[in-house]
């Protein structure tokens, strides 16, 4: 595969621009697109500042990656967005390699999850192998860990709850498929998982990046690397998913549009509003 480092065409600039003049005297027609679930938030936070900015609607779906690709090749949707990049998509779905060889993925944002624990644990840092058997339920003494002597307590977010954080955290330690520690307390939001593990000893959880304050206790590292933004972005830090938009830039340009917006200073700051906005200067499309 080569890769190459490129930054956005002066193109979706330019029809980032143009739009809203030609929105005047021309309703544009909606952009649909769909993807990862996870994602479907992110894309969905973005969708009325770009209409207001350029007249144009954006109808996201929740589809899930497999489907949106699929709805992607079929020309039902002008763009998919998805957690891995379309060559690995494309690869797992068996598709025919004629029908995405035009096709670019462009990185927006990572979606980094933070663990917190009691300030009480004695653990400052953890390996990932380390993490997966705390959430999953093995490793239960903290003095496992090199801790201090407490009985491990486990919390997370209640399924219920409409995040895409579970998923996330499950995906890049235990696999999506596996089961996190079936005794572990259940929340309804971010703050109470922070109260949760300042007061209770031995207590652990894990939150978005941008859920997390201080008072909850200490923000630990994972094989060395803090969830500063720089380790986030260049992936030394490894509890986080990479969110791609996926498009054909040889059959429409709606993607660039969208992308142009990304790139501007309130995309990228909305984007930091729930993730970590990747400059597009840094982008590396396969």
């Amino acid at each position: 595969m080569k890769i190459n480092r490129i930054s956005l065409s002066s193109l979706a600039v330019a029809i980032l621009l143009v739009l809203p003049l030609l929105v005047e005297t021309v309703q544009a027609d909606p952009v649909r697109c769909a993807g990862c679930k996870t994602e479907h938030f992110l894309i969905q936070h973005l969708a009325a500042p770009y209409e207001a900015l350029s007249g144009v609607k954006l109808l996201p779906g929740g589809s899930g990656n497999k489907k949106a690709i699929l709805l992607f090749v079929d020309g039902k949707i002008n763009f998919a967005y998805t957690c891995k990049p379309h060559v690995k998509l494309a690869k797992k779905f068996k598709l025919d390699p004629a029908a995405t060889a035009n096709w670019v993925s462009t990185a927006i944002a990572k979606d980094p999850i933070v663990v917190v624990a009691n300030s009480g644990c004695g653990i400052t840092d953890l390996t990932l192998d380390q993490l997966k058997g705390i959430f999953s339920g093995s490793i239960q003494n903290w003095n496992e860990v090199g801790g201090a002597d407490l009985p491990i307590i486990v919390a997370h977010l209640d399924d219920s709850v409409e995040s895409g954080v579970v998923t996330v955290f499950k995906e890049t330690t235990v696999g999506a498929k596996a089961n996190l520690n079936p005794l572990a307390k259940k929340l309804k939001s971010p703050p109470q998982l922070g109260s949760f593990a300042k007061a209770t000893a031995g207590a652990t959880t894990f939150m978005g990046l941008n859920s997390y304050e201080d008072k909850f206790g200490t923000l630990v590292s994972i094989n060395g690397a803090n969830p500063d933004v720089a380790n986030v972005v260049n992936g030394s830090y490894p509890l986080s998913v990479t969110y791609h938009v996926v498009y054909d830039p040889t059959q429409s340009s709606e993607a660039e549009g969208f992308l142009g917006f990304c790139a501007t200073q309130q995309g990228q700051d909305l984007i930091n509003e729930m993730m970590v906005a990747i400059p597009q200067k840094n982008v590396v499309l396969p």
